[in-house]
């Protein structure tokens, strides 16, 4: 009933496994947990630093991975290590490290608490910018539908406008590279009548977002001639 799209952002300068115990205890999507373990910063900074960054792109499924910070960096001994970081996202923590040069401070990746679903592992809905994009969608099909629709009745040919209105909308997304495969998807957008209120129409969208490329591998064969 109220469309609230926010983000909670909490920074943490204390240790790791701290930052990682409040990641488990969130386990949602829309909490992210900074750390950057003894950095001079404080954990407000951090959380703004982190927020400022976010809101300052346009495209929603913006890909976050080594964006510069201006923090202050830790010593050299609280930098964290490949197994530390990979720990950090185990747990759903969004770790920040110095560059090679230590003069600035980097995300890895960012991330939200969202790690598991009914106690399962769950990696979906870990990339903030999976949510991020689909709360663009969502608010982009909501503002053209208060528009389209506003004081019509519920008729046959209302419901399929609808359906034709949010392909058009998730077809123009695709295009900025925020939604893919509609086309594969569109036997999944589905308009229909609500079971138990007469005057509700259910609008079911697919949406797939266009995801972050955080690891290549290559692999490289020998051929013996």
């Amino acid at each position: 009933a109220e469309k609230r799209w926010r983000f909670a952002i909490i920074g943490e300068n204390g240790t790791l496994s701290t930052a990682n115990t409040l990641s488990a205890a969130a386990d949602s999507e829309k909490d992210v947990v900074v750390s950057y373990e003894n950095s001079p910063s404080l954990p407000g900074q951090i959380a703004a630093a982190t927020a400022v960054a976010i809101s300052a792109r346009e495209l929603p499924n913006y890909n976050f991975d080594y964006h510069d910070l201006l923090l202050a960096i830790p010593p050299e001994a609280s930098i964290y290590t490949a197994a530390e970081i990979e720990s950090a996202l185990a747990a759903g923590t969004t770790p920040l490290i110095a560059n090679d040069a230590r003069t600035s401070t980097q995300i890895v990746r960012l991330i939200t608490t969202k790690t598991t679903e009914n106690s399962a592992p769950f990696e979906r809905l870990k990339d903030l910018a999976t949510i991020r994009g689909m709360v663009f969608v969502a608010r982009q099909i909501d503002t053209d539908f208060s528009v389209q629709f506003r004081a019509v009745n519920k008729s046959a040919r209302v419901l399929k406008r609808m359906r034709s209105r949010a392909y058009d909308k998730l077809k123009v997304m695709e295009r900025l590279g925020i939604t893919q495969n509609v086309d594969v998807h569109f036997p999944q957008l589905l308009v229909e009548s609500d079971e138990v209120v007469p005057t509700r129409a259910v609008v079911s969208i697919p949406e797939s977002i266009v995801p972050n490329l955080h690891q290549i591998v290559n692999s490289h064969v020998l051929y013996v001639e």
